[in-house]
Protein backbone atom coordinates (compact mmCIF):
# COMPACT_ATOMS: atom_id res chain seq x y z
CA UNK A 1 0.00 0.00 0.00
CA UNK A 2 1.27 3.59 -0.95
CA UNK A 3 -0.24 6.98 -1.45
CA UNK A 4 -0.54 6.53 -5.75
CA UNK A 5 -2.85 3.12 -4.46
CA UNK A 6 -5.14 4.98 -2.03
CA UNK A 7 -5.59 7.65 -4.55
CA UNK A 8 -6.91 5.15 -7.36
CA UNK A 9 -8.91 4.08 -4.63
CA UNK A 10 -9.86 7.49 -4.15
CA UNK A 11 -10.90 8.08 -7.68
CA UNK A 12 -12.57 4.62 -8.35
CA UNK A 13 -15.32 5.63 -5.08
CA UNK A 14 -15.78 8.93 -6.05
CA UNK A 15 -16.39 8.13 -9.28
CA UNK A 16 -18.77 5.52 -8.12
CA UNK A 17 -20.84 7.76 -5.98
CA UNK A 18 -20.93 10.79 -8.22
CA UNK A 19 -20.25 9.31 -11.56
CA UNK A 20 -17.36 12.10 -11.58
CA UNK A 21 -13.65 11.71 -12.02
CA UNK A 22 -11.92 12.44 -8.80
CA UNK A 23 -10.68 16.38 -9.07
CA UNK A 24 -8.85 16.27 -5.60
CA UNK A 25 -6.06 15.02 -4.30
CA UNK A 26 -5.93 12.87 -1.00
CA UNK A 27 -5.15 15.90 1.51
CA UNK A 28 -8.30 17.39 0.00
CA UNK A 29 -10.24 14.55 0.06
CA UNK A 30 -9.75 14.41 3.94
CA UNK A 31 -10.00 18.16 4.53
CA UNK A 32 -13.32 18.18 2.93
CA UNK A 33 -15.08 14.95 3.67
CA UNK A 34 -13.17 13.72 7.07
CA UNK A 35 -13.81 16.33 9.21
CA UNK A 36 -15.06 15.30 13.44
CA UNK A 37 -13.64 12.06 12.33
CA UNK A 38 -11.01 10.81 14.64
CA UNK A 39 -8.23 10.19 11.82
CA UNK A 40 -4.69 8.41 13.13
CA UNK A 41 -2.37 11.01 13.85
CA UNK A 42 1.81 11.16 13.08
CA UNK A 43 3.71 10.81 16.16
CA UNK A 44 7.17 9.79 16.87
CA UNK A 45 8.58 6.54 18.05
CA UNK A 46 9.97 6.74 21.52
CA UNK A 47 12.68 4.07 21.03
CA UNK A 48 13.63 4.40 17.27
CA UNK A 49 12.75 8.03 16.36
CA UNK A 50 11.15 6.76 13.47
CA UNK A 51 7.04 8.10 12.40
CA UNK A 52 3.97 5.61 13.75
CA UNK A 53 0.35 6.79 12.88
CA UNK A 54 -1.99 6.66 16.40
CA UNK A 55 -5.50 7.63 16.94
CA UNK A 56 -4.81 7.84 20.82
CA UNK A 57 -1.52 9.85 21.03
CA UNK A 58 0.47 9.33 24.30
CA UNK A 59 2.80 10.64 26.19
CA UNK A 60 5.19 7.42 25.22
CA UNK A 61 4.52 5.95 22.23
CA UNK A 62 6.16 2.99 20.33
CA UNK A 63 5.23 0.99 17.28
CA UNK A 64 4.31 -2.55 16.96
CA UNK A 65 7.39 -3.11 15.02
CA UNK A 66 9.62 -1.67 17.94
CA UNK A 67 7.35 -3.64 20.33
CA UNK A 68 8.09 -7.06 18.65
CA UNK A 69 11.71 -5.94 18.16
CA UNK A 70 12.71 -5.36 21.75
CA UNK A 71 11.15 -8.44 22.84
CA UNK A 72 13.09 -10.69 20.47
CA UNK A 73 15.96 -9.34 22.46
CA UNK A 74 13.86 -9.62 25.75
CA UNK A 75 14.34 -6.12 26.23
CA UNK A 76 11.46 -5.72 27.78
CA UNK A 77 12.38 -7.81 30.88
CA UNK A 78 13.46 -6.01 33.80
CA UNK A 79 15.49 -7.17 36.65
CA UNK A 80 13.32 -6.82 40.37
CA UNK A 81 13.79 -4.01 42.52
CA UNK A 82 12.19 -3.08 45.93
CA UNK A 83 8.54 -1.93 45.76
CA UNK A 84 8.20 -0.02 49.51
CA UNK A 85 5.62 2.01 48.69
CA UNK A 86 3.07 3.00 45.38
CA UNK A 87 5.60 5.41 44.42
CA UNK A 88 7.98 2.94 43.25
CA UNK A 89 5.26 1.50 41.20
CA UNK A 90 4.24 4.36 39.57
CA UNK A 91 8.58 5.02 38.82
CA UNK A 92 8.95 1.31 37.62
CA UNK A 93 5.40 1.55 35.58
CA UNK A 94 6.39 5.23 33.72
CA UNK A 95 9.71 3.23 33.05
CA UNK A 96 8.31 0.41 30.85
CA UNK A 97 4.90 1.75 30.05
CA UNK A 98 4.73 2.63 26.39
CA UNK A 99 1.49 2.39 24.16
CA UNK A 100 1.76 1.36 21.15
CA UNK A 101 0.84 3.05 17.37
CA UNK A 102 0.65 1.63 13.91
CA UNK A 103 -1.49 -1.41 15.23
CA UNK A 104 -2.65 -4.02 13.04
CA UNK A 105 -3.24 -8.07 13.14
CA UNK A 106 -3.82 -10.45 9.95
CA UNK A 107 -4.02 -7.37 7.83
CA UNK A 108 -2.11 -6.41 4.67
CA UNK A 109 -1.73 -3.46 2.59
CA UNK A 110 -2.12 -0.97 6.02
CA UNK A 111 -0.55 2.45 5.69
CA UNK A 112 -0.57 5.18 8.32
CA UNK A 113 -3.64 3.74 9.79
CA UNK A 114 -4.15 2.40 13.78
CA UNK A 115 -6.25 -0.71 15.44
CA UNK A 116 -6.52 -2.90 11.90
CA UNK A 117 -7.93 -6.08 12.10
CA UNK A 118 -8.03 -8.65 9.41
CA UNK A 119 -7.84 -5.45 6.96
CA UNK A 120 -6.82 -5.21 3.52
CA UNK A 121 -5.79 -2.12 1.89
CA UNK A 122 -6.21 0.70 4.50
CA UNK A 123 -5.18 3.89 4.07
CA UNK A 124 -5.28 6.34 7.03
CA UNK A 125 -7.89 4.91 9.21
CA UNK A 126 -8.60 3.75 12.83
CA UNK A 127 -10.90 0.69 13.98
CA UNK A 128 -11.10 -1.14 11.05
CA UNK A 129 -12.73 -4.60 11.70
CA UNK A 130 -12.46 -7.28 8.65
CA UNK A 131 -12.97 -5.01 5.97
CA UNK A 132 -11.01 -4.21 2.50
CA UNK A 133 -10.49 -0.58 0.61
CA UNK A 134 -11.06 1.98 2.97
CA UNK A 135 -9.37 5.39 3.30
CA UNK A 136 -10.14 8.39 5.95
CA UNK A 137 -12.48 6.07 7.92
CA UNK A 138 -13.10 5.30 11.77
CA UNK A 139 -14.97 2.40 13.10
CA UNK A 140 -15.42 0.21 9.99
CA UNK A 141 -17.09 -3.20 10.24
CA UNK A 142 -17.24 -5.84 7.37
CA UNK A 143 -17.46 -2.72 4.77
CA UNK A 144 -15.57 -2.19 1.07
CA UNK A 145 -14.76 1.01 -0.34
CA UNK A 146 -15.64 2.97 2.36
CA UNK A 147 -13.80 6.83 2.62
CA UNK A 148 -13.94 9.56 4.67
CA UNK A 149 -16.80 7.53 6.71
CA UNK A 150 -17.59 6.55 10.33
CA UNK A 151 -19.61 4.01 12.62
CA UNK A 152 -20.47 1.75 9.48
CA UNK A 153 -21.39 -1.91 9.23
CA UNK A 154 -21.57 -3.98 6.38
CA UNK A 155 -21.60 -0.96 3.86
CA UNK A 156 -20.14 -0.98 0.21
CA UNK A 157 -18.74 1.87 -1.86
CA UNK A 158 -19.35 5.24 0.16
CA UNK A 159 -18.26 8.87 1.34
CA UNK A 160 -19.52 10.47 4.47
CA UNK A 161 -21.29 7.94 5.56
CA UNK A 162 -22.33 7.75 9.74
CA UNK A 163 -23.87 5.16 11.55
CA UNK A 164 -25.08 2.83 8.83
CA UNK A 165 -25.58 -1.04 7.73
CA UNK A 166 -25.94 -2.58 4.23
CA UNK A 167 -25.61 0.68 2.14
CA UNK A 168 -24.32 1.08 -0.67
CA UNK A 169 -23.32 3.82 -3.33
CA UNK A 170 -24.17 6.95 -1.23
CA UNK A 171 -23.15 9.60 -0.28
CA UNK A 172 -23.89 11.39 3.19
CA UNK A 173 -26.12 9.00 4.99
CA UNK A 174 -26.54 8.85 8.58
CA UNK A 175 -28.18 6.78 10.65
CA UNK A 176 -30.00 4.34 8.09
CA UNK A 177 -30.26 1.04 6.68
CA UNK A 178 -30.27 -0.38 2.79
CA UNK A 179 -30.02 2.75 1.14
CA UNK A 180 -28.59 3.05 -2.08
CA UNK A 181 -27.61 4.97 -4.94
CA UNK A 182 -28.69 7.69 -2.70
CA UNK A 183 -27.12 11.26 -1.07
CA UNK A 184 -28.55 13.20 1.93
CA UNK A 185 -30.31 11.11 3.88
CA UNK A 186 -31.08 10.23 7.71
CA UNK A 187 -32.95 7.83 9.52
CA UNK A 188 -34.32 5.97 6.56
CA UNK A 189 -34.65 2.46 4.95
CA UNK A 190 -34.37 0.62 2.19
CA UNK A 191 -34.44 3.65 -0.57
CA UNK A 192 -33.01 4.11 -3.98
CA UNK A 193 -32.08 6.92 -5.73
CA UNK A 194 -33.22 9.43 -3.18
CA UNK A 195 -31.91 13.27 -2.55
CA UNK A 196 -32.51 15.12 0.84
CA UNK A 197 -34.58 12.52 2.23
CA UNK A 198 -35.41 11.71 6.34
CA UNK A 199 -36.73 9.35 8.43
CA UNK A 200 -39.07 7.52 5.47
CA UNK A 201 -38.98 4.14 4.03
CA UNK A 202 -39.35 1.98 0.96
CA UNK A 203 -39.16 4.77 -1.62
CA UNK A 204 -37.27 5.44 -4.76
CA UNK A 205 -36.97 9.31 -6.56
CA UNK A 206 -37.72 10.88 -3.57
CA UNK A 207 -36.47 14.38 -3.15
CA UNK A 208 -36.78 16.03 0.28
CA UNK A 209 -39.63 13.13 0.86
CA UNK A 210 -41.38 14.25 -1.97
CA UNK A 211 -42.28 11.71 -5.37
CA UNK A 212 -41.09 12.63 -8.17
CA UNK A 213 -41.17 11.25 -11.70
CA UNK A 214 -37.40 9.43 -12.51
CA UNK A 215 -36.96 12.15 -15.54
CA UNK A 216 -37.77 15.09 -13.16
CA UNK A 217 -35.08 13.17 -10.75
CA UNK A 218 -32.17 12.67 -12.51
CA UNK A 219 -32.38 16.23 -13.50
CA UNK A 220 -32.38 17.60 -9.59
CA UNK A 221 -29.77 14.46 -9.49
CA UNK A 222 -27.44 16.35 -11.75
CA UNK A 223 -27.67 19.40 -9.99
CA UNK A 224 -27.13 17.98 -6.88
CA UNK A 225 -23.97 16.20 -8.11
CA UNK A 226 -22.39 19.72 -9.16
CA UNK A 227 -23.27 21.15 -6.06
CA UNK A 228 -21.69 18.65 -3.90
CA UNK A 229 -18.20 18.61 -5.60
CA UNK A 230 -17.87 22.63 -6.12
CA UNK A 231 -19.05 23.48 -3.04
CA UNK A 232 -20.03 20.26 0.14
CA UNK A 233 -18.82 21.56 3.19
CA UNK A 234 -20.78 19.54 5.62
CA UNK A 235 -19.52 21.92 8.81
CA UNK A 236 -21.58 24.54 7.49
CA UNK A 237 -24.67 23.31 5.26
CA UNK A 238 -27.13 20.70 5.69
CA UNK A 239 -26.19 19.28 8.70
CA UNK A 240 -24.40 16.45 7.59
Amino acid sequence: MDEKKAKSLADFIFKDIFGRDNPFSLDELEERFAYEINLPRKVKDDITGADLWSSFPKKKMVSTRTIMEQGKMNLWAKKPKPIRSMDDVAAYWEDINYFQGDKNMASQEVLESDGVYMGHTVYRSTQVFNSQNILFSEDAYNCKYLMCSLHNSACTSGIRMVQNTFCTSSFAVTWSKKVSKSMFVNGSYNLYECLFCSNIDSKQYCVCNMQLPKEEYLKVKRMVVDWAIKNFDGRNNFGL
